[in-house]
């Protein structure tokens, strides 16, 4: 019988922008979905994120991940067992007006069949530094 791995992985970006801000940002796509086929993705996912600076200066772009609260967790689907196996790189970025840059994606999901088949939803929200 042939095993199949399917795993997917909700990464739903939420965009905190403070009033007193004067630069806007926007983050694309704003909801990304990494599905695992037959075998565990780690490393680089071949997935980014664009963050476009719409404002004139530059200014400099962070994340973090978060677990969503129950009340916000889309159906069919769990909090991830350890954010640690996901990760964004570069850390931080400045990104100059009118222009946009990108973070990519990193997984290290343990490899054990426990985990397979499962549904995940994690949040990664930028920030303005």
């Amino acid at each position: 019988m042939k095993k199949t791995l399917l795993f997917i992985l909700t990464v739903s970006i939420i965009l905190i922008v403070l009033p007193k801000c004067k630069a806007s940002f926007d983050v694309q796509p704003r909801e990304l979905y990494l599905t695992m086929d037959n075998e565990f993705i780690n490393g680089n996912t071949s997935e980014s994120i664009e963050v476009i600076n719409a404002g004139d200066s530059e200014i400099n772009i962070s994340w973090y991940l978060d677990d969503p609260s129950p009340d916000l967790i889309r159906p069919n689907r769990t909090t991830i067992p350890n954010l640690s196996w996901i990760d964004l790189q570069p850390k931080w970025q400045s990104v100059p007006g009118k222009s946009s840059v990108e973070f990519f994606i990193y997984t290290n999901i343990p490899e054990d069949e426990k985990y397979m088949g499962k549904h995940w939803e994690v949040w990664v929200t930028f920030k303005e530094e």
